[in-house]
Order: structure tokens, then C-alpha cells, then sequence
């Protein structure tokens, strides 16, 4: 029973360890990727669908994306959709491929988007707080049911709090990688 409360506690942790990076990641890519792609659905014919799965993606300069659909037909509902999922960027439509121009934030929009990441962090701390409050009153009724001893449920709650304390050393250092990545001009 403790062995599987903590187990259980770590696994929760790390989901929400990447679910903070994955977001803040999204927030503030170190670079262009097509991974910035996956959050954007297009409306294909009356299904949302991820672009990644309606066109290539390339990147031949630094701040410049190609974007070349599958199928022409959709061309313009992929650039509707970039357009609504990044409204600062330049989207370009020819009718068969896609530019996207991608400007340097300025520093209200990077102080904009610091706020965002500092929301995002601190959600994650919430959701791993919330697994170790869960994860302790699981091993506090263990002993009040009398599977386990009082020893074996301190040890356990130890480790519980070196994890969660990981945890949330991860989550500043993830955001303070953030806010840098943001802060470079």
C-alpha cells in the first residue's frame, strides 16, 4: 500500500513536471520548431484536425516557416488557423504554400509572456501540491486502517517530500530557463 501511494505520487509528479515544461516550452520555444504546430487545429472539412497531420512544415531561415498542405484545397483554412493561433505573426498565403514570418517580441509582449509562463509554473506547483496532499492523506488513513506502521508511513511521507521538493525545484528551473529565453534580445 505505501510502496504503491508513493509510486503513484512520483508518476503524478513527473506527468506534471512535463505537462509544466511542455507548456512553457510552447510559451517560449528555444527555437522554431514544427512543434509549435500542435496545438493549432484547422477546420478540415467540419473536423478539427491538427495541422501537423494537413502539412509539411519547414524552416529555412531562423525566423521564417514554409508551410505546404497536403492537400491545396485546405491552403487557406491552414493559414486562417495560424493566423488565429499566433495573431502577431506575418502569414502569408500564395495558394499552395504557406509563409509565416515570425517577428522578435517586443518587451511588453516577452513581459506578457513572462506573466503567462509565471501562470503556467505556478498551476504546476498547484497540481504538485495537490498530489502530495493527496498522496499524505492516502498514507495517513494506512495507518489509521492499520496496514501500515506509523515507521514505515514517516519514511514514506520523507520520501514523498524529497520527491515534491524536486518537483518544484524542476518547475522554478524550468521557469527561470523560460523568463532567460524570453529576457535575450
Amino acid at each position: 500500500m505505501i510502496d504503491k501511494t508513493v509510486t503513484d505520487a512520483e508518476a503524478a509528479l513527473q506527468r506534471a513536471q512535463d505537462d509544466v515544461g511542455a507548456k512553457l516550452a510552447a510559451i517560449a520555444p528555444a527555437k522554431l520548431t514544427a512543434a509549435l504546430f500542435d496545438r493549432v487545429l484547422v477546420d478540415y472539412y467540419g473536423t478539427p484536425t491538427p495541422m501537423n497531420q494537413l502539412a509539411a512544415i519547414h524552416l529555412p531561415e531562423a525566423r521564417l516557416l514554409l508551410v505546404t498542405p497536403f492537400d491545396h484545397s485546405t491552403t487557406s483554412a491552414v493559414a486562417q488557423a495560424i493566423a488565429k493561433a499566433y495573431p502577431t505573426w506575418a502569414v502569408g498565403d500564395d495558394g499552395t504554400t504557406i509563409r509565416v514570418m515570425v517577428p522578435q517580441p517586443t518587451d511588453a509582449q516577452r513581459h506578457e509572456l513572462i506573466k503567462q509562463a509565471t501562470v503556467e509554473a505556478d498551476t504546476g506547483k498547484i497540481t504538485i501540491r495537490n498530489v502530495n496532499r493527496k498522496a499524505t492523506s492516502d498514507l495517513d488513513r494506512a495507518v489509521k486502517d492499520g496496514t501500515a506502521t506509523a515507521a514505515d508511513v514517516a519514511d514514506a511521507k520523507d520520501t514523498l517530500g524529497t520527491l515534491v521538493a524536486d518537483a518544484l525545484a524542476a518547475v522554478d528551473a524550468a521557469l527561470s530557463r523560460t523568463t532567460a529565453r524570453l529576457l535575450e534580445v
